[in-house]
């Protein structure tokens, strides 16, 4: 059971810079997060006993620290916008098919791309993303008729995938 448990171990370990920057996207804040993958490590250490299946216990890990950083938001004194609960469960769909190399990439060109935006444009990447307003409730929070504010939200998702696109070619080269 030895060999397993340490097979298991350097298994989720080598899915820490991944699980960090998943509990990032939930909380933004590289204390928490930090803070959040050591409750999670030692959540997630108990349960190899009461598994092989290191596919499974990964999922569990991902719904362990969702849980962990959703906690860590509600603790926080600031106001700190949360991402809606479907918009976590299309983050944890997403999360699972990726490569933890790609991922760390990307989540750092994103971050820098979502600071260059405006402040309109940030606002519009609030309201949908991390409120999880869609059409009608979208478009009065943005003072817009419909077909304006599902326009904004297409030409913000098409500058910032295209500025993700660029930063990771030029991290390349």
């Amino acid at each position: 059971m030895a060999a397993d448990r340490n097979r298991i171990l350097k298994t989720i370990m080598a899915d820490r810079m991944r699980l960090f920057s998943y509990i990032w996207v939930i909380v933004r804040d590289e204390h928490i997060a930090e803070d959040v993958l050591q409750d999670v490590w030692i959540l997630a250490t108990e349960k190899i006993d009461d598994t092989t299946d290191i596919e499974s216990l990964r999922v569990w890990i991902r719904r362990a620290a969702r849980n962990k950083a959703l906690q860590a938001v509600q603790q926080r004194t600031r106001d700190q916008l949360v991402f809606s609960p479907q918009t976590l469960d299309n983050l944890d769909a997403a999360w699972g098919m990726q490569d933890s190399t790609r991922v760390d990439e990307t989540i750092t060109a994103l971050r820098m791309c979502l600071e260059k935006l405006s402040p309109y444009a940030r606002r519009v990447v609030e309201l949908r993303y991390v409120e999880g307003l869609t059409g009608t409730r979208l478009a009065e929070a943005l003072n817009r008729n419909l077909t304006a504010a599902y326009v904004a939200v297409s030409r913000i998702n098409k500058t910032l995938a295209e500025c993700v696109r660029n930063r990771m070619a030029e991290d390349r080269s």
